[in-house]
Order: C-alpha cells, then structure tokens, then sequence
C-alpha cells in the first residue's frame, strides 16, 4: 500500500496512512496544503480565500503585488494607481478597511452606529468568529449583531458587547439556557443535578406543565419536582420521572389515591363501585376496623373497600355500612347486639 508524497507526471500528489489519495486541506508534517479533487497538489492557488504558493503550502500573509508595507503597517494602491484611503476595499472576496492615513486596520472598528472586526490580515469577519476567546457574529455586511438571532434554524443571543452567551441567562424578566455552543435550548435538559424544561419559546418553565400527556410541576427555580408535593390544600405525588400521579399508587408499602387532577383523597372516597377510607392525615388507605371521632365503626376489607353485611358476630349496615348495635331489624328479624356491636341474640 502506498502511503506518504509521490510525484506523477510533473504533479504532486499524497496518501494517507489509509491509503486513500489526499484531497481539499490536509496539514502535512505541520504544514497546510490544498489538493484538488483529483487529488493534485494546488500551487499558486487560492481556495476557501488562503493562497497555497509555489511549493504548495498555505502562506497567510500572502497579499498581491498592490500591498506595500512601511514602519507603520500595510497600504495599498487601488485600481486608479492611488493609495486606498479611509474606504473599504474588495479584493478577492474579501473585505478591507483602511484607515485616514491609508493603512489596513485589524482588530475592532467602529463605522458609523456599527462595530466590525477584521483578522490578523485585515480581512472583515462574516458569520461566525471567534475573538479574544469569545465568539461573535456578523452579517453578511460584517454588522456584529446583538441581542437575539436565529442562525441555521437555532436561536443565539448575543449581549450587548455582541458576545455569544451561554448557560442560564435572564433576558428581559425570563431565564433561558445555552449549551455550550451556545445554542438555545428547549424541551427537557439535565444540567447540575437537576432537570428544567423550556418551553418552545425558550423560557424556562416554572409550576405545572402537560407535556407527553402527563403534568409536571416545575419549582421557581425550573427544578423538576419528585416525590411529595404540598400545594396550598392540596398534596400531590410525582413518579421518578416527575410525572403527576393518578388513581391508585402504591408509595412506601401503603396505598393511596390521586383522583384526575392529582390531588390525593382523604376521608370516604366511592371509586369504581366500592368506598374506600383514606387516612385524613396522610391519605393511605385504611384496612380492618375503623373508629370515627363520632364512635361510629366501620370495617375495611382486604382489599380496604367497606364491609356490608354479617361479619362474624357483627353485622355492618348495608346503607352505609356502620357496625349497628342495640335492637337492630334484618330480614325481618329483630336482633340485639351489644354496645360493642357483638350480637347477643334475637329479641
């Protein structure tokens, strides 16, 4: 297999380890060089606005015959045979600005209401750049852009010094959140220990939320709540995944009852033809014997519905289902029970 620089026919060519011929920009023993598509060696070139001199490789102060450079920097005569003086200047698809004095400016300049940047060679910065560690953007007329810009079909914002920012930020009242690109995000995201939903607008959400046909609830903080939730009188249970709770749940070893809305039930609930008790104080669901603050007794089956009916020595009413006591008529036959509802007899 062929590997390494091979010359054919007057022209240069190089392989890669792979073996695959070289071809567009390739950094070779720490050199950059352009091969055509059909994997020629470019010289005397340029592409993607570099020039690729005699011996292939990218010069990047290259400028034409027209530059001459002084003690003070760069100028440049145009077409007229004249220096170039406080103008802008295309040439060969690029940009340049030069200064009252006829020199090539770089770095940050302030054109009228507008700032733009030019590169270490002059050239005026479009779209994406990357300045003193921090990127920038600007439009197809080199503006740096502020404030919020959709690029490529994502949202950016971009702060008053045109700096594209990232993380949480609070924009006009509202908190929104850029990865690292700076990108902003919306939907469900994970970041330091917590997961926070953004709307499609971006804002980060706060309180309930109907999303994938479940309800979430979202702190003031953005945070996803789990577990137990107390709102005003109302006491909610949020699954793992923070999804709201509805209908019965087994939580900690004891059941429980969340109706439609979420909220969970106390007292005597009917649910799908039988009545149940949950416990007033925390809602679990009673089994056995039941004492009310009035006396009156009850008695939860195994599956916690209430019990009608005879049961052993006791007989639980079939209207609501009290335990009865005292003279008591069922079937036509009277009955006495004592005052802890044991039956003693017929009378």
């Amino acid at each position: 297999m062929q590997t390494g620089w091979v010359e054919r026919d007057g022209s240069r060519y190089y392989f890669l380890k792979s073996g695959d011929m070289a071809t567009g920009v390739q950094s070779i023993d720490g050199e950059e060089y352009y091969f055509l598509p059909d994997g020629t060696m470019g010289t005397n070139i340029w592409h993607d606005m570099k020039f690729y001199g005699e011996d292939g490789t990218y010069i990047p102060d290259y400028v034409n015959e027209n530059w001459e450079k002084d003690k003070n920097g760069w100028k440049m005569k145009g077409e007229d045979g004249n220096y170039l003086i406080d103008q802008w200047y295309l040439l060969e698809g690029k940009w340049y600005l030069f200064s009252k004095q006829g020199y090539r400016l770089t770095g940050w300049q302030k054109v009228g209401a507008s700032w733009y940047h030019l590169n270490e060679i002059g050239q005026m910065d479009v779209g994406w750049s990357k300045v003193d560690g921090n990127w920038y953007y600007f439009n197809d007329i080199g503006q740096m852009q502020t404030g919020w810009r959709e690029i490529d079909g994502t949202w950016y914002y971009l702060n008053a010094t045109g700096q594209r920012v990232i993380g949480w930020q609070l924009i006009d009242g509202s908190y929104y959140f850029f990865n690292a690109e700076g990108k902003m995000i919306t939907g469900w995201f994970y970041q330091g220990g917590y997961w926070y939903y953004t709307d499609p607008d971006g804002k980060m959400a706060a309180g309930w939320r109907f999303i994938n046909n479940s309800w979430y609830f979202l702190n003031s903080s953005g945070h996803m709540e789990t577990g137990w939730l107390q709102l005003g009188m109302f006491r909610y249970y949020l699954n793992a995944s923070g999804a709201m709770a509805t209908g019965w749940q087994t939580i900690g070893n004891k059941f429980y009852y969340f109706n439609a809305n979420g909220a969970m039930q106390t007292g005597w609930n009917d649910i799908d033809g039988k009545r149940y008790y949950l416990a007033p104080d925390d809602g679990h669901l009673w089994f056995g014997w039941l004492t009310l603050s009035d006396g009156s007794r009850y008695y939860c089956s195994a599956d916690g519905s209430l019990t009608y009916g005879w049961l052993g020595p006791y007989y639980l009413a079939p209207g609501d289902g009290h335990m009865v006591t005292g003279d008591y008529v069922i079937d036509g036959i009277t009955y006495r029970f004592d005052a802890n509802g044991v039956l003693i007899g017929t009378v």
